[in-house]
């Protein structure tokens, strides 16, 4: 099956009278209680509409003008339509699946009489002003009667209509805050612009993030779940499994290409690891656009906790190498907590600074290396982040004689960091050595 990748957003720029113009918008019953409505144009935004006693509950809201997040009244008009022809309305519970203006352009509207839920950094989103890259202009923030009452961070269910419906966000992907609506009973799953099935590719602005959604979905739904997507068919798993292991392998083949300092303009005209070039037959350009979003996340996205710790573990390790003081302390919390042979103590920066400074004026490393992978740990409310490592270092020392002799021992330790400002610092350290 030849790819075509449609970005999810790039339909709404052809503007009236192109692929935005209105649509009438269909009606397809799926169980007996929960239905598709979809405009009769894809890639236009695909909904779902739960009914029964508990009141409508809806799965996104369709908006085909990019620049603002309140749907036009032709556009709300056709949707109220279809979702009344559903038995859906008046719409109780609206569920944004992530912040783009064409999935939340019901919020304002419906935000007076309808429960509004939503990932937290969705809502985050909405409240502010954006520049996405596909809009320099920018847009936002929503007014308030739009923006979601109810937020969760990982994980909510909610028990309506004779329906278990789990709301799910492994991370950043496709957005910083993308809700997947698993609707338990009927066997479906709305994963908005998360997957678009293999006619329509995806992109997200965290690339990794969306391979590791794409693993995390395929760990969690059952066998036999269809997968209702923002813009595309519905789909079954197996296509996200493949869709899944094509992009880990270009994500891998990508890396490695710019860490050997291959440019952008050289890997678009390099073909995919195999098989999966073959599925851009015919399709250059679309094939340039997928290297593209990879190349943008891979390139633009901020360092996750993790990887910021450890950045400043490295720069750790380097500063013994390079007996660098300044370097060493950089990240050092001023009521820092030491513990080691034995004693805890708080000394100030400047006895730090004074002990390593003797410290690196006679000691010389030649190895200062990590034994194992250091292990990283961030705390649920991504305050507090512990690094656990295991060092071998070896060199020389100068004695009180003068002479030098060499020095080569292991340690242990667990660094603890406290984010403070949107910035890691080092509040703790606690070590052991045994000289070998």
């Amino acid at each position: 099956m030849r790819a075509t990748i449609l970005f999810a957003l790039a339909w709404i720029l052809a503007g009236p009278g192109g692929v935005g113009a209105q649509q009438p918008v269909e009606v397809e019953r799926l169980t007996d209680n929960l239905q598709l409505i979809r405009p009769s144009a894809l890639p236009r935004t695909v909904m779902l509409a739960l009914t029964g006693s508990d009141g409508a509950l809806v799965v996104d809201f369709e908006n085909p003008d990019l620049e603002t997040f309140r749907a036009d009244d032709a556009v709300a008009a056709s949707i109220r339509d279809a979702l009344e022809r559903a038995g859906a309305w008046p719409v109780r519970y609206l569920i944004n699946t992530h912040w783009h203006p064409d999935h939340v352009g019901g919020n304002e509207r419906l935000g007076a009489d309808a429960l509004i839920v939503a990932q937290a950094e969705t809502r985050r989103l909405l409240s502010i002003r954006q520049t996405p890259w596909w809009l320099p202009q920018g847009i936002g923030p929503m007014p308030a009667a739009g923006l979601p009452a109810v937020t969760f961070d990982d994980r909510m269910t909610l028990h309506l209509n004779g329906e278990v419906i789990e709301l799910l966000n492994f991370g950043p992907a496709h957005t910083e805050g993308d809700a997947v609506v698993w609707f338990r009973n009927a066997g479906y799953a709305h994963v908005g612009d998360l997957f678009h099935g293999f006619e329509n590719l995806a992109p997200g602005d965290d690339m990794e993030g969306l391979a590791r959604t794409y693993a995390a979905l395929l760990e969690t739904l059952p066998t036999g779940t269809r997968l209702v997507s923002g813009h595309g068919p519905i789909e079954d798993l197996s296509q996200l499994e493949r869709q899944h292991r094509m992009l880990v392998a270009t994500l891998a083949w990508m890396k490695a290409e710019l860490e050997a300092g291959a440019t952008l303009e050289r890997l678009q005209e390099q073909p995919l690891p195999a098989p999966w070039n073959e599925e851009f037959t015919g399709s250059d350009g679309m094939r340039k656009q997928w290297l593209g979003a990879i190349h943008r996340s891979l390139e633009e996205r901020s360092p996750s906790d993790e990887e910021q710790l450890l950045a400043l573990h490295r720069r750790s390790m380097d500063a013994h190498l390079e007996s660098d003081v300044d370097k060493l302390l950089a990240a050092e919390g001023a009521d820092a907590v030491v513990g080691s042979r034995g004693e805890i103590s708080r000394p100030s920066i400047e006895e730090r600074r004074a002990l390593f400074g003797d410290y690196f004026g006679v000691t010389h490393f030649e190895v200062y290396r990590d034994m194992v992978p250091p292990a990283v740990k961030v705390s649920k409310d991504g305050s507090l982040g512990w690094v656990i490592v295991q060092v071998e270092a070896s060199g020389v020392q100068d004695g009180a004689s003068g002479a030098l002799h060499e020095i080569k021992f292991q340690s242990n330790w667990i660094e603890l960091y406290e984010k403070r400002d949107g910035e890691w610092l080092r509040v703790g350290n606690v070590s052991n050595f045994a000289p070998f």
